[in-house]
């Protein structure tokens, strides 16, 4: 072989090389944009209901745009008019904004971050369960509420407020029901609560965890029915500041504090 010919070889492997070194960055550029891609679509959204007449939650095109609000979206509600969302299966959002009514009918409707506020009313049926998960996580309910025989839980330092919360009773269903709360900072802040009627079957269970606080600051009285009363751990506390009479005869609530809770 020439000097000619071996020079001619290694022109032609360095430019295939070098070829190959470009189509890389190209291949690694593209892979890039594909990556940013998918990061950009992950963020937040704000998802709005545009329905003007009552809807369902997990239809997407009562929303804009035309997908149900997830985990990682902030839901808007405010239409012109008397209506009403109706939460027929379970939910997780970021946050929800909501100046018209909620119905809560079916499994467990979470928010996991910043504050949710609710100024229209909340229905919520037996044995759903409203959640709060996270530091600076609250919810808050600043109309009328209805929520006999539901659940609460606020977790990890969230807040769920139900101001107008007067009155609940359990009801004759087996389902188990537990208000919770677990975690320093955690609160479950029912103010306008004067009466609980306990269950015929199980309990309603209303717990303190963890460091956690369930207020009902002026609760009076307890109807028949089953309750019991759990403060578990240092400075979770229990709050019924105000109580003054138990109506229960031929049913048993319970009071428990442990490991130094109050």
């Amino acid at each position: 072989m020439t000097a000619h010919t071996i020079s001619t070889s290694m022109s032609r492997v360095k430019a295939r090389a070098t070829r190959t070194h470009h189509w890389c960055r190209l291949a690694i550029g593209a892979m890039a944009v594909a990556l940013l891609g998918v990061t950009f679509s992950a963020r937040a959204a704000t998802i709005s209901w545009t329905n003007t007449t009552s809807g369902n939650w997990s239809v997407a095109a009562n929303w804009n745009p035309n997908q149900v609000p997830g985990v990682a979206d902030d839901a808007i509600i405010a239409v012109a008019g008397d209506v009403t969302v109706t939460a027929s299966s379970s939910v997780t959002v970021r946050s929800v904004q909501c100046s018209n009514h909620l119905v809560i009918a079916s499994g467990t409707f979470r928010v996991i971050a910043g504050p949710s506020v609710l100024q229209g009313q909340l229905w919520m049926t037996n044995g759903v369960l409203l959640s709060a998960t996270g530091a600076l996580t609250s919810f808050t309910a600043a109309g009328p509420v209805a929520a006999n025989g539901s659940g609460f839980e606020a977790i990890g330092g969230a807040d769920i407020s139900l101001p107008n919360l007067l009155t609940y009773s359990k009801g004759a269903s087996c389902v188990g029901v537990s208000w919770r709360v677990n975690g320093t900072g955690s609160v479950l802040d029912f103010p306008g609560l004067v009466s609980i009627t306990g269950g015929t079957c199980t309990a309603v269970e209303i717990q303190a965890q963890n460091g956690g606080t369930v207020s009902l600051s002026q609760l009076v009285t307890l109807n028949e029915g089953l309750i019991s009363f759990l403060a578990d751990d240092t400075n979770s506390a229990v709050n019924l500041g105000s109580l003054s009479e138990s109506l229960c005869t031929s049913r048993l609530n319970s009071f428990e504090a442990r490991n130094a809770g109050l």
